[in-house]
């Protein structure tokens, strides 16, 4: 399911696979570029355009371990905006039916022209976009997981 929590997504308008391997740990390593596309409110026009957001997703399923990671973080932009998150996906150590999962998101804006209140604004802006989508992607992975269960 996490391979596929983009499809239809109304922002993501590509995912490109750009490796997979397997360490000698057995851990498998994911490396994805997803394209974005958004309309940015107008105070951000001047930053973003109409261009394309990219981000590159890093992910670690290590089965031994039960543990899954995955890291967003854009890779334009960066003159102005870095922006990252890293999730964790382990079994619940209360419910063995259920997954624990934690995020950690980053956000920082050097506007240093624009005065510390835009940069907020921008900070909060792609923060907000960021958890958007580590909510659709909950909700895919949910929804999945119930699948299975009831299978």
């Amino acid at each position: 399911a996490i391979w596929d929590k983009y499809e239809g997504h109304a922002l993501v308008k590509d995912v490109l696979v750009l490796g997979r391997s397997v360490d000698e740990a057995g851990r498998l390593h994911t490396r994805r570029l997803l394209t974005m596309l958004g309309n940015p409110p107008a105070i951000f026009k001047p930053f973003f355009g109409t261009r394309p957001f990219y981000l590159l997703e890093e992910s670690t399923v290590d089965l031994p371990a039960q543990r899954m990671e995955v890291v967003v973080r854009n890779i334009n932009f960066v003159s102005f905006i870095e922006s990252s998150s890293t999730s964790v996906y382990t079994p619940s150590a209360t419910d063995k039916a259920r997954t624990d999962y934690s995020i950690t998101v980053r956000t920082s804006a050097f506007l240093r022209w624009a005065g510390a209140g835009l940069s907020r604004k921008l900070e909060e802006y792609v923060s907000g976009r960021l958890m958007g989508n580590v909510r659709d992607g909950e909700r895919v992975l949910t929804s999945w997981a119930e699948v299975r269960r009831r299978a």
